[in-house]
């Protein structure tokens, strides 16, 4: 099977479990949707092991390293609200009070960056504690699909980002990714949310501090998405 065909299927599976909701749409409806597609990227990265799709045996990521932990992250409302319910729900490291603390910090100061910008902040996800996700459980499909097969190469694009572009505007960027594990959880999130479509619900890429904090601090915040109120007017990603 191709990636082609991988990713196809993958994205015709999500939609479907997108346009397969009852209505009326109900909040405890779209958290169990997005914690089954949670579900199915696990499921996915299980099969594409088992039949040897890809080669993992170099991939360099492992608890403890964290420098893709300082990259911007876009997310759908979807998982927004989804570890907005784990954070409410479920004991982390840290306590919720700290973590809305840190995400109005982080926001305060990376609100607005573009990519690059975010990452030359070098400040971590608010997530991020003792070097470990504090919600790798319900960790975004785009941290899901993200991997390295250069951990060194990861550090330089955070502490030595001017020098990295340099040296790849000279010589190119150099493969640094399987490609199959980020288009496959990419796949996953565009089948997710382009089904979204025929509710007539918003399904912008948010930015993972901004909108988690949304989420958290806003009363109600997931039915008043539902009902179409633009709660998330300050949570995209800032394309320039």
């Amino acid at each position: 099977m191709s990636l082609s065909d991988l990713c196809n299927g993958v994205f015709s599976s999500a939609k479907a479990l997108s346009e397969g909701l009852e209505e009326p749409l109900k909040p405890e409806g779209l958290i169990d949707l997005v914690n089954q597609a949670i579900h199915l990227s696990n499921w996915l990265w299980d099969e594409i092991k088992k039949r040897h799709i890809t080669d993992f045996e170099d991939i360099a990521c492992k608890k403890g390293c964290s420098w893709c932990c300082y990259k911007q992250v876009g997310v759908s409302p979807l998982e927004v609200f989804l570890i907005a319910e784990h954070l409410k729900n479920k004991r982390i490291k840290i306590s919720l009070e700290d973590i809305k603390s840190r995400l109005t910090a982080l926001d305060q100061i990376t609100n607005g960056l573009p990519s690059e910008a975010r990452l030359a902040a070098q400040l971590p996800c608010a997530f991020l504690v003792e070097d470990s996700c504090s919600i790798y459980e319900v960790r975004p499909l785009a941290c899901r699909g993200g991997n390295s097969i250069d951990a060194d190469l990861c550090r330089r694009h955070v502490e030595d980002m001017e020098n990295v572009q340099k040296e790849e505007e000279l010589e190119g960027r150099p493969y640094w990714i399987h490609a199959v594990p980020f288009h496959v959880m990419r796949a996953l999130r565009e089948g997710l949310t382009t089904g979204m479509k025929k509710w007539d619900l918003g399904q912008e890429k948010l930015e993972l501090t901004a909108a988690t904090r949304i989420a958290l601090q806003e009363k109600d915040a997931l039915e008043n998405w539902i009902a179409g109120k633009d709660i998330f007017a300050n949570g995209r990603i800032k394309l320039n």
